[in-house]
C-alpha cells in the first residue's frame, strides 16, 4: 500500500509537468499578442496624425479664387501654410489691370494677408465653405485690397472667432506698379502725292494708270490699276 501511495504521487508530478508548460506557453504567446496590439495602436496613431496633418495643408491649399476690383482690375488669391509656424495661413494677393497698361493707372498690386483660421471651429469642420466666405470678403474690401491694414478679412462663419482667426494685411508685402497714360494723336496732314482713301478705293498715281494700260490694256486697265496702287510702296 505504501509503495502503491509513492507511484500515485510520483504519477501526478509527471501528469502536472505539461500542464504547466501549457500555462507558460499560453502566456508568452498572450503577451506576444498584446505587444503586437499596442505596436498596432502605436502605427494607427502616428498615421492619424500624419494624415490630419496632411488634412490641414489641402486645407490651406484648397484656398484660392478670384475677385474683380472697381474698374478692370482682375484679382486671384492662393492660401498657403507657412513652414515655420505651421498654424499660420498666408493668402496671397496678385492683381493686374491691363486696360492701365495702356491708357494709364495701376496696372500691377500683390501683397498678402495672415492669419490663423486653426482656431475658428468652422475652417476645421468645412473648410470649403470658409474659403468661400474669405472669397466674398475679399470682393467686399472692394478699394481697401492690399492697402488698409486696419480691414480684415474674415470668413462670416468665424464673427466670434479669436482676432487672429481672421485675415490681415502683412503691409510690407504690398507693392503696387503704375503706368503713364498714351497719348491720343490727332491725325496729322496728308503728305504731298500719298495715297488716300476715296470713296472708289485709293486714287492712282498717273504714272499708274499708264503702266496700267500698258501692261493690262484698255480692257482690264482699271482693275490693275487698283491693284497696283495697293501693292505699291513708293510714293508717286
Amino acid at each position: 500500500m505504501h509503495r502503491g501511495k509513492k507511484g500515485t504521487n510520483k504519477y501526478q508530478r509527471d501528469r502536472g509537468a505539461p500542464q504547466h508548460a501549457w500555462d507558460i506557453v499560453l502566456i508568452i504567446s498572450t503577451l506576444a499578442y498584446l505587444l503586437h496590439m499596442l505596436k498596432m495602436l502605436q502605427q494607427t496613431l502616428l498615421l492619424a496624425s500624419l494624415l490630419a496633418l496632411a488634412s490641414g495643408a489641402a486645407t490651406a491649399a484648397g484656398g484660392r479664387g478670384k475677385f474683380r476690383l472697381q474698374g478692370t482690375m482682375k484679382c486671384t488669391w492662393v492660401a498657403r501654410e507657412r513652414n515655420r509656424d505651421q498654424d499660420k495661413v498666408r493668402v496671397s494677393v496678385k492683381c493686374e489691370d491691363p486696360v492701365a497698361r495702356i491708357h494709364g493707372g495701376v496696372t500691377d498690386m500683390e501683397c498678402a494677408y495672415e492669419g490663423r483660421p486653426q482656431s475658428c471651429p468652422a475652417y476645421r469642420s468645412d473648410p470649403k465653405s470658409f474659403w468661400k466666405q474669405v472669397g466674398r470678403s475679399f470682393k467686399r474690401l472692394k478699394a481697401s485690397v492690399c492697402l488698409d491694414e486696419t480691414a480684415p478679412v474674415r470668413a462670416s462663419a468665424c464673427k466670434r472667432a479669436p482676432r487672429d482667426a481672421h485675415f490681415r494685411l502683412d503691409i510690407s508685402s504690398s507693392v503696387s506698379a503704375a503706368q503713364s497714360g498714351g497719348i491720343d494723336l490727332p491725325p496729322g496732314p496728308t503728305r504731298p502725292g500719298s495715297v488716300t482713301a476715296g470713296p472708289l478705293g485709293p486714287t492712282p498715281c498717273p504714272e499708274t494708270q499708264r503702266r496700267a494700260e500698258e501692261y493690262c490694256g484698255s480692257t482690264w486697265a482699271n482693275l490693275c490699276t487698283f491693284f497696283m496702287s495697293v501693292l505699291q510702296k513708293d510714293a508717286c
